[in-house]
């Protein structure tokens, strides 16, 4: 009697930590994920970034965004939504953007759906359809060029409900891409597909424009040992980079459909490698344009041109 009391006092006190560990493992709350998160993190982003990305993934998890997970940093989360956290946590830990894990991504007050096929919208597009709204008055037709996730397109019509809307890409992933981002909106675009290093205008559906607005691929492939393993390793390379010997080969090609369908008076604007501004004003002259303007971003690097034609 006397041994099995014994080994029962063992047993209950062996067991009782870990019996207590399963119990967590069990029910994590908020704040014990959020430190979990935010410590494996440190170790490939910075303090700043692994904060946004830290709450974006719980709360695509949880539906608790930061004002809430402070709020109650001790509500309980179930172990199933605690491993669908770490599995994404573990792929976040490689690089992987949480754009793409999450397939959410926010521009102009909009969620947007996104995949490997189209970039993750920046901050610079978002000021680049800033500037348009902020210039342009009474338009009623808008061509975006290389439209990806058809944000500038979908932010455009969103302001200017009243507008005719194209947008256009070589890539038809990236389309349906933005096709879905239109219906979500509830917005209507007019989506072309289109290679415009190689436009056949005995078959083009292009009419005459206002406004025609531009982010095309402009990195050059010298500078990809500058870029991020996140952009570098997993965005389209299709849509970002260009030969180092022909930098503005997009440019070029965009300025020449823009004096064939673009109306007399109406602007063409450019995201553009912040590298490039001096080029990029020597290339609107070339081709034409007038009152042409080189605007800085946030960050005061050149990012923007518009000319008139």
């Amino acid at each position: 009697m006397r041994k099995y009391l014994y080994i029962k006092k063992i047993s209950y006190f062996f067991f009782l930590p870990l019996a207590k560990y399963f119990v967590q493992a069990e029910y994590m709350t908020l704040k014990d994920i959020q430190t979990e998160v935010r410590k494996l993190l440190s170790t490939v982003y910075e303090n700043g970034e692994l904060k946004t990305i830290s709450d974006m993934l719980i709360e695509y998890h949880t539906g608790y965004d930061y004002i809430r997970l402070n709020m109650y940093p001790d509500k309980q989360v179930d172990d199933a939504v605690y491993q669908k956290i770490m599995q994404h946590l573990d792929l976040l830990c490689q690089h992987y953007p949480i754009q793409y894990l999450t397939k959410q991504a926010y521009f102009f007050n909009m969620q947007l759906y996104v995949n490997s096929n189209v970039l993750i919208p920046r901050m610079e597009t978002e000021e680049l359809v800033q500037w348009i709204l902020h210039t342009e008055k009474n338009t009623s037709s808008v061509l975006d060029i290389c439209t990806g996730s058809g944000c500038i397109a979908l932010a455009l019509a969103k302001q200017w409900p009243q507008a005719q809307i194209s947008a256009c890409d070589i890539s038809n992933d990236a389309l349906q891409v933005a096709k879905r981002n239109a219906r979500q909106q509830n917005v209507s675009i007019n989506f072309m597909q289109m290679d415009v290093l190689h436009i056949n205008w005995d078959n083009t559906k292009l009419t005459q424009y206002d406004i025609i607005v531009s982010n095309p691929p402009y990195v050059c492939k010298r500078e990809q040992s500058m870029m991020s393993r996140q952009v570098l390793e997993h965005e389209p390379h299709l849509a970002l980079f260009v030969e180092d010997e022909h930098p503005l080969v997009f440019y070029h090609a965009i300025a020449e459909i823009a004096k064939r369908v673009l109306k007399k008076g109406g602007s063409l604007y450019f995201e553009i490698n912040e590298r490039l501004g001096n080029e990029m004003l020597q290339l609107m002259q070339e081709h034409r344009f007038s009152q042409i303007e080189l605007k800085q971003d946030i960050n005061a690097k050149n990012r923007m041109v518009k000319g008139i034609l």
